[in-house]
């Protein structure tokens, strides 16, 4: 089964009645009286979380049990229940739609116009000759694609249900030649279809948490600072760029032989695998501690290690969130001067003055003599509200974000 458009937690087949049910407004096949029950091969299947490498094996097990109900290929369309709802679409034996996006867009439409011609609410079986009339060629993308898939396809069985979990729109195809679905074979398709359902939402939330995981780690990835999420015994699960730049240079901490974390000071080794495990293990969010990691070369860093406890669940991670900060001044970006309202002479010397250890040595670096740097410093400090050169220091490094391609800190 491949998916369109769709985001799941995976699912396992096992021995028990479904949970899915219908929802109170649903209008198809009298599901409101109907145990909500598939008898696959001998058994009755409920959908429970798995890993989701297992939806492979699933989709096989699906795609065998229409085979036996006469079934060549299938398109499931699914409209998730809930604020902002989106709509997920499933092929079902349509391979070559798997690798061509044109072509799996065709087949969409293509099942939206058996759709529109159905009963809302009711099944419809189109003949193959109906099914070849829906077609369209003339507003399809790949029309000679799209028409060698419809020539192996024979009628069709047309579906539409609301269920709890989400409204559905089915359609079942048989090959090119088969006789129509017989009333059995319709009943069993009525009756599976909300495990086809529970399938596909669960692969829809799936891939909705996993787009979610990969969007908070190109966030992350962004800030500047090494930030790694630790287990317990000291094992990383996550670093974002930063860290890795900053493990890869081997200047404050390395990776053990297990892949634990250790200090490039080993005095420092044991207070740094203490503070972690009681962060990690600690119940409470204010375990919070500091660690500090020298180098051989007489530098520094601070590592602030805080439990990774969320707020909102009371599941204990057993992690620990590792924040490295090191000593350093920012190079401010001149557009965060710019929006400070500066002009370009003011802008060029204050980012020279910050990074200087007098007036008169930013002004030599600029180019100009000291009375006109210490005008350039009274006008800066008037448009900013402050009254002293360390107020101006502060202020303007509390601007500057830690973002990778924005600025940079000196040291890492």
């Amino acid at each position: 089964m491949s998916t369109y458009g769709g985001h799941g937690a995976a699912v396992r087949a096992s021995e028990v009645i479904s949970d899915a049910e219908p929802a109170n407004d649903t209008s198809a096949f009298g599901f409101g009286t109907e145990p909500s029950v598939a008898t696959l091969p001998g058994r009755a299947f409920r959908w429970e979380k798995i890993d989701p490498a297992e939806f492979a094996t699933s989709d096989t097990v699906w795609r065998e049990y229409l085979a036996e109900q006469g079934v060549s290929a299938a398109v499931l369309s699914l409209q998730l229940r809930g604020a902002g709802g989106q709509r997920h679409a499933y092929l079902v034996g349509l391979d070559e739609g798997r690798s061509d996006p044109l072509l799996a867009g065709d087949l969409l439409e293509y099942c939206e116009n058996l759709w529109r011609r159905a009963a809302d609410g009711e099944s419809w079986s189109p003949t193959a000759e109906e099914m070849r009339q829906t077609a369209l060629f003339d507003k399809v993308r790949a029309p000679e694609a799209l028409g060698s898939i419809l020539a192996g396809l024979g009628h069709g069985l047309t579906i539409e249900a609301h269920y709890k979990l989400a409204s559905v729109r089915a359609i079942f195809f048989r090959s090119a030649g088969a006789p129509p679905f017989d009333a059995r074979e319709k009943r069993e398709l009525k009756t599976v279809l909300p495990l086809l359902v529970e399938h596909g939402v669960a692969r829809a939330r799936l891939a909705g948490e996993s787009k979610r995981t990969g969007l908070l780690e190109a966030v992350v990835d962004r800030v500047s600072v090494p930030i790694l999420i630790v287990e317990a015994s000291g094992l990383p699960v996550f670093c974002n760029s930063a860290a890795k730049a900053l493990l890869n240079s081997r200047k404050y901490l390395l990776r053990a032989t297990d892949g634990t974390l250790t200090c490039v000071n080993t005095r420092q080794a044991r207070t740094l695998k203490g503070a972690i495990a009681s962060a990690a293990l600690a119940r409470s969010r204010d375990a919070d501690r500091i660690v500090r990691l020298d180098s051989g070369a007489g530098t520094w860093r601070l590592a602030h290690i805080v439990s990774a406890q969320s707020a909102g669940c009371d599941a204990h991670p057993g992690c620990a969130i590792m924040i490295i900060l090191a000593p350093g001044i920012a190079v401010v970006p001149d557009a965060v001067l710019e929006a400070l309202g500066l002009l370009p002479s003011e802008q060029r010397f204050l980012g020279r003055f910050l990074r200087s250890s007098s007036v008169g040595d930013a002004a030599r670096h600029c180019g100009i003599s000291e009375e006109t740097a210490r005008t350039y410093l009274k006008r800066v400090r008037a448009k900013l509200g402050v009254n002293r050169q360390m107020e101006l220091a502060n202020l303007i490094s509390g601007l500057v974000p830690p973002i990778v391609a924005g600025t940079r800190i000196e040291g890492y």
